[in-house]
């Protein structure tokens, strides 16, 4: 790339907190940096003591983007102040882009044209935005409209987004770090070890783990934040959160990747979560829940199996399946591996990039 395509990219997490969205957008720009491009991280402010060069490091991140402070960049000032100081230094971008719809509502009624990443259409919906949404995506406001399912550009594409500027842009995975992780084995189906990391919460599955660990012999491992959960059984172990840097071990433990997220996820129609793809890169098989968001990239019998959500005499079944059939198993965990190949951050910053960069001026 002779001349780098200089991308601004504005979110509102703040940089100390290693949550998922904030890995995933720094994951992408990692691999817009890999291709060439310049990116400005317009955040709001972090402690001033963190050290920002080994906090991305902790998090994975090799190529990092310049990081710019921004005290206004705060909701309670519906984002306005901010993207009007700003104004003339984000027109003079080739590229804006952004995955908080707050921040794409100001920058539209700034008439600064620009790219939206969506994770969560309930949410757009629930907080009556996606009329809005579609209006400025029909004028060229908001330019390219990025679901990162194809579940939640069926939505986008019903209210009337314009499917030649919809891509969808699902999570991505580290292969290389990846694979470094332990090989799975069939004879660790003897006495599995299941592990989950991420938050705990009712939605997220924790009465699925609480009845596997009651009712079967596999030791289940919960890493991360919990929610108030009550009456979790002894046999159930909780291990405080991890650092992005600290989970490859942990994903060579595990023998049985579970993802039993509830139909009443606030992101369950529009998901596509960053441990399946870890899982998957992992060469674990996989049981998940039976939803169509996960559809999309597990094939039941094939690179996992799909369980009804919230059955958790299904979910025993399916793990008794795989016990009792280790060619399964092993199947799907290579099969899983291979589909892992499709959905690395490269990949997803490429195909992206692809998309938006010949959109360098508003959309007549």
């Amino acid at each position: 790339m002779r001349n780098p395509i200089h991308i601004c990219y504005i979110g509102r997490t703040r940089l100390h907190r290693s949550q998922a969205n904030l890995i995933q957008t720094l994951q992408t720009i990692a691999g817009w940096r890999r291709l060439g491009c310049d990116v400005d991280l317009y955040l709001p402010p972090w402690p001033r003591g963190l050290d920002t060069e080994q906090h991305l490091q902790s998090m994975g991140v090799a190529h990092p983007p310049r990081l710019i402070r921004c005290p206004l960049l705060h909701p309670r000032f519906r984002f306005d102040p901010w993207v009007r100081l700003h104004a003339g230094t984000l027109r003079s971008y080739p590229i804006v882009y952004t995955r908080v719809v707050d921040i794409s509502l100001a920058l539209a009624r700034a008439k600064i044209p620009h790219h939206l990443e969506i994770h969560d259409t309930r949410q757009v919906l629930d907080h009556h935005q996606i009329e809005r949404v579609i209006a400025h995506h029909q004028t060229g406001l908001i330019q390219f409209l990025l679901p990162i399912s194809q579940n939640a550009a069926s939505t986008l594409l019903h209210y009337g987004a314009v499917s030649e500027r919809l891509h969808v842009a699902p999570s991505g995975v580290d292969l290389e770090a990846f694979s470094q992780v332990a090989p799975w084995t069939p004879h660790r189906l003897q006495r599995p070890h299941i592990i989950y990391l991420g938050r705990i919460s009712q939605a997220t599955g924790s009465a699925i783990f609480s009845a596997i660990a009651q009712q079967t012999n596999c030791r289940v491992t919960l890493i991360g934040s919990a929610d108030s959960l009550t009456g979790l059984p002894e046999s159930l172990t909780l291990h405080p959160f991890i650092s992005p840097r600290e989970i490859l071990p942990w994903y060579g433990e595990m023998d049985i990747a579970l993802l039993p997220y509830q139909k009443n996820l606030d992101t369950v129609d529009s998901m596509s979560p960053v441990k399946l793809f870890e899982a998957m890169a992992a060469g674990r098989p996989i049981i998940a829940s039976d939803l169509p968001t996960l559809r999309e990239v597990i094939v039941h019998g094939e690179n996992g199996l799909l369980v009804p959500p919230d059955q958790p005499e299904a979910w025993i079944q399916a793990i008794e399946t795989l016990q009792a059939h280790p060619d399964l198993a092993q199947k799907l965990a290579d099969a899983a591996r291979r589909c892992a190949e499709r959905f690395s951050w490269d990949q997803r910053a490429s195909g992206i990039l692809e998309r938006i960069a010949p959109v360098l001026r508003p959309i007549g």
